[in-house]
């Protein structure tokens, strides 16, 4: 009968097993157990699918009632939706188990009531239950400042910091939390999650140390064009300086020393304008 019933989709009653072609096979079976009448209904998921059956057997060889067949029917939905929500249930509690961001739930009077595996990783704690106990009597203050920030309720929904675990080490995190209000207005709980961004952070500041250099290096570059402007004149006037001079005039030296220091500066200028 329940064979037939999941393959059929619909009710099947055998009244009297010992004579119903649907149990010729399972005759034996039948007077082992005493099983005289058997009604057998599909059991179907949400979708409508079958996903099982419920029968119901008696000693007896009967034809059950109406409402006895109504009854079964109901108990089967129930089924259904029982199974249905357990599969929901494996679910949720798979997501939980493997998402990579930390989830928790919170109320004003109890704090934590609830934090899924990745959390307790990310604070340093071994298992959920472990966290649930521990949590309120942790010894490092600014882990518990932390723990604090992610039940507080705030009017923006993303918040950037840096968190601190219950060892003391710290971790930039994106908190995202939102409440939930009674009808007036007052909190009842709040759920978020935790993401890790360390990583991100970490490429924010290359990059900025990335453009930082790169203003100091068009800095430099304009400062350097600048200065060769100025060695250019000075070059120039000290060698017309040089040329006036008479061949034997101490000064000409003088004016020898002043062009080399000028060459010298101008090559550093040019290492300069290639570092810009």
């Amino acid at each position: 009968a329940c064979g037939a019933a999941a393959a059929e989709g619909r009710t099947i009653v055998c009244e009297d097993t010992a004579r119903d072609e649907r149990w010729s096979e399972l005759r034996q079976v039948a007077a082992r157990f005493r099983i005289g009448c058997a009604w057998s209904v599909p059991v179907r998921g949400v979708d409508g699918t079958v996903v099982g059956t419920f029968a119901v057997y008696h000693r007896e060889p009967r034809r059950p009632a109406d409402s006895e067949i109504a009854l079964v029917e109901r108990a089967a939905v129930l089924a259904g939706t029982a199974i249905d929500r357990e599969q929901r249930e494996d679910l949720l509690a798979s997501v939980q188990r493997n998402v990579l961001e930390g989830l928790f739930r919170c109320t004003p009077t109890d704090g934590f009531v609830h934090v899924n595996p990745a959390l307790v990783r990310l604070f340093g704690y071994e298992s959920p239950e472990q966290f649930l106990r521990q949590w309120r009597s942790a010894t490092e203050p600014r882990h518990r400042e932390s723990l604090s920030l992610l039940c507080e309720p705030r009017s923006r929904s993303l918040l950037e910091a840096r968190l601190v675990r219950r060892d003391g080490s710290t971790f930039w995190a994106s908190i995202s939390n939102s409440v939930v209000t009674d009808e007036h207005g007052e909190v009842i709980s709040s759920t978020g999650s935790v993401t890790d961004i360390g990583a991100r952070k970490e490429l924010e500041q290359q990059l900025q140390r990335a453009q930082k250099l790169e203003a100091v290096g068009q800095l430099a570059g304009g400062v350097a064009h600048d200065f060769n402007n100025l060695l250019t004149i000075v070059a120039g006037y000290t060698t017309a300086l040089r040329d006036a001079l008479p061949s034997d005039s101490p000064l000409r030296e003088d004016a020898a020393v002043v062009l080399d220091a000028a060459a010298r500066a101008a090559q550093l200028t040019r290492q300069l304008l290639a570092f810009g």
